[in-house]
């Protein structure tokens, strides 16, 4: 289960990475690429529960892992 638990890791790193991109492509005028980036912060946020209810429904335990704050300021779209 331990590989699964790091898998979970991933996606909601991915899903607060994308999250973040979105919110600086928000507030930057860039609302066409937030829209894009917030439905991908969404679907990595699926991949991980999924994860975690196929975890627990299996006998094992899925972990919530705990998570540094993603990078939140780009030089602009291109480094996004």
């Amino acid at each position: 289960m331990k590989a699964l638990n790091d898998q979970v890791r991933h996606e909601a790193e991915s899903s607060q990475a994308y999250l973040a991109m979105a919110v600086w492509a928000e507030t930057n005028g860039w609302d066409g690429t937030a829209q894009f980036l917030y439905a991908h912060s969404d679907e990595e946020r699926m991949h991980m529960l999924k994860l975690m209810k196929f975890i627990n429904e299996r006998g094992g335990e899925a972990e919530v892992p705990a998570l540094g704050a993603p990078q939140a300021e780009y030089s602009g779209v291109k480094a996004v």
